[in-house]
C-alpha cells in the first residue's frame, strides 16, 4: 500500500553566522536534510534576512529560507525532528498546504553576504554601583535611626 504524498510549506530561520560562512554550502546542507527522509523539494529559496521579534540562541537576526516540499506524511515527524537538531536552524515551521503559490516560483533575489548581519547579543558587563551612588538614588528614610541620633 502506497501513501499519498502531500505538499508542505517549510519556513526555516537560519543562523546568520552560518550563512556568512557560505550560502551555497549551507543551502546544500539544509536541502540534504529535507530530502533525506524522502521529501522532494519542489522549490526552495532564500526569502529574506530580518531582525527577529525576540532573541534566539543569542541571535537578533536570521535568514529566512522558504521551501515547498512533496512528502509522505509519515516521514514528516522524523524530518521535523532532524530540523530541530540541526545547528544552523534556529526555528522551523512546516505546514501542509493545498497548492504552491505562484510567487514561490519567482527567482531568488540577489543578496550580498557582506551585508548579512550576524549580530549576536553581547554579554553586557555590569559593574555594581558603589554605596555612594546608591545613597544618592535611595536616600535613607527620614525616620530611620542613624548612629548620630544617640
Amino acid at each position: 500500500m502506497t501513501t499519498r504524498k502531500k505538499t508542505y510549506e517549510c519556513m526555516l530561520l537560519l543562523d546568520n553566522r552560518e550563512v556568512k560562512k557560505g550560502w551555497d554550502a549551507l543551502k546544500d546542507q539544509i536541502d540534504s536534510i529535507l530530502t533525506k527522509y524522502g521529501a522532494k523539494i519542489v522549490v526552495a529559496k532564500r526569502w529574506d534576512e530580518r531582525k527577529l521579534a525576540y532573541e534566539i540562541k543569542k541571535q537578533r537576526r536570521a535568514t529566512y529560507y522558504l521551501s515547498y516540499l512533496e512528502a509522505d506524511p509519515q516521514s514528516m515527524t522524523e524530518l521535523e525532528h532532524m530540523l530541530r537538531l540541526s545547528g544552523p536552524v534556529l526555528r522551523h515551521l512546516v505546514l501542509a498546504c493545498e497548492e504552491i503559490p505562484g510567487e514561490a516560483y519567482e527567482p531568488e533575489r540577489e543578496f550580498d553576504l557582506d551585508r548579512v548581519d550576524d549580530d549576536k547579543v553581547e554579554e553586557e558587563e555590569v559593574t555594581p554601583p558603589v554605596a555612594d551612588e546608591l545613597e544618592d538614588e535611595f536616600p535613607p528614610a527620614p525616620d530611620a535611626i542613624s548612629d548620630d541620633a544617640e
